[in-house]
């Protein structure tokens, strides 16, 4: 089996506050949740193991292109090379094509 049940829940990345810091970082969302390796330790993790974790991010939003907007005003290095072609390909593309 993987970490103790109480060695999750004691995990900064397991609390309430940590997540609520997360998602400040971030514009307003209609919905989110996390998953990885930091939200799901793998087997045989360590304490420094989560320290490295990713914890990856899904939100819902009600208008990508504002969305968008607002987060590459906060959080330009998020983005890739389309980011450069602004907020509304980023948006156009994640819409038609997909975000993966």
């Amino acid at each position: 089996k993987g970490m103790a049940d109480e060695e999750l829940s004691a995990s900064p990345q397991n609390t309430l506050a940590s997540n609520q810091q997360l998602l400040d970082a971030f514009p307003p969302v209609a919905f989110a949740f996390a998953y990885g390796s930091a939200v799901y330790p793998q087997r045989g993790y360590s304490r420094a193991d989560l320290n490295s974790a990713m914890t990856d991010l899904i939100f819902a939003v009600d208008d990508p292109l504002q969305w968008h907007a607002l987060n590459m005003e906060r959080n330009s290095s998020h983005y890739s090379l389309l980011g450069a072609l602004g907020p509304s390909t980023v948006a156009a593309v994640q819409e038609h094509v997909g975000a993966g």
